[in-house]
């Protein structure tokens, strides 16, 4: 497994066979190719560990604690970083056969590798940013304060600070090496974990069997209402029964009576029957939409709908046909949400959660 550390935006540390190798880019995709192309690698499953600098993360996060995966440091600090950061770095590494199996933080790295090499001894130390930095201490093993500190690389006071004897993590042969050891640490900082869902696996023929036989009733269903109904009927009754609703409320609330008038019942059964006709609509049109999209290559292996979300797994074995798959869901629906990809010697696999 390879280690990755990405420092300051344009900074890589490449770890391969206890040996560090440094980088410059200005894009981290055409990077990797060359990295692959120079070290002869194999073109798919490079399984890697991949630490970011601390810049990346939000230290203390406060708000929005849903857009981010959050780790707990000792009742100091909840440091999370962005699922959508992780999902940028994921598709990045991707383009080159990479699988991201760990994202971890320097900061943390550092000391998981202080306390495992020194044990209970007291220690403070200082990881240094383009904007700013952060003061770390630590005692018996556990952090007690992580401290911003208003200095960096980028600032006029940096050159002026006096750091006393407090270690100072930065870019040395020593720091970076630190640091990829402390990456074997505790998998609890792993800010990467995809989520698991238990649920019954299908053979590739069983789903496409049961998609057929589940669009063909409810094409049947649909066919059948409407030589029955009139659709267009059906939304006219609707905005009618609408109406004539919000007219009996407006007296009831006016003339503030005890028992609800005789039709309101009725009237709002027929309703709520006729938008359940209506809703079911929606089912069809994401089946078909799946189906639609198998000719990008996809292959389904689970599919679940349960409380109003569709759950979806799948393989592939082109990751050209993957992206065009992911347009395609994106631009359909608002509320996708990615869970990650999977890899192994012959096939890819990914999951994802669609809201209609």
């Amino acid at each position: 497994m390879l280690n990755i550390y990405i420092k300051n935006e344009n900074k890589l540390f490449l770890q391969q066979n206890n040996e560090v190798h440094y980088y410059e880019f200005e894009d981290l995709e055409i990077l990797l190719e060359e990295i692959v192309e120079e070290y002869q690698m194999q073109k798919e499953n490079k399984e890697v560990v991949l630490t970011l600098d601390f810049e990346e993360f939000e230290m203390f996060v406060k708000e929005d604690k849903n857009k981010f995966v959050i780790k707990e440091i000792h009742n100091i600090a909840m440091i999370g970083l962005k699922k959508d950061k992780i999902k940028k770095y994921v598709r990045t590494f991707a383009t080159s056969k990479f699988i991201i199996k760990e994202i971890r933080m320097d900061l943390i790295s550092v000391y998981s590798a202080l306390s495992n090499k020194e044990g209970n001894l007291d220690q403070e130390y200082m990881c240094i940013g383009m904007d700013k930095s952060y003061l770390t201490s630590f005692s018996q093993g556990e952090i007690n304060e992580i401290k911003q500190i208003d200095i960096g690389k980028k600032t006029d006071m940096f050159d002026e600070y006096d750091f006393a004897d407090i270690r100072v993590i930065n870019e040395t042969k020593s720091d970076i090496e630190l640091i990829f050891l402390g990456g074997e640490g505790d998998k609890y900082y792993n800010f990467f974990q995809s989520k698991k869902t238990i649920n019954i696996q299908f053979t590739k023929k069983q789903v496409m069997r049961y998609l057929v036989i589940y669009l063909g009733v409810l094409f049947c269903y649909v066919l059948s209402v409407s030589t029955l109904v009139n659709t267009n009927e059906i939304k006219e009754q609707n905005a009618q029964l609408r109406d004539s609703l919000k007219e009996q409320e407006q007296k009831y609330m006016k003339n503030r009576k005890s028992k609800a008038p005789k039709d309101y019942i009725v009237e709002l059964e027929k309703l709520q029957s006729l938008d359940e006709k209506l809703k079911r609509k929606e089912h069809y049109s994401f089946i078909k939409f799946l189906i639609d999209n198998n000719a990008y290559g996809i292959d389904y292996t689970s599919i679940i709908y349960e409380k109003g979300k569709w759950k979806i797994k799948g393989e592939f074995t082109k990751y050209d046909s993957f992206q065009k798959f992911e347009q395609k869901i994106e631009e359909r629906y608002r509320k996708v949400e990615f869970m990650g990809i999977q890899e192994d010697d012959k096939k890819s696999s990914f999951e994802y959660f669609v809201e209609e």
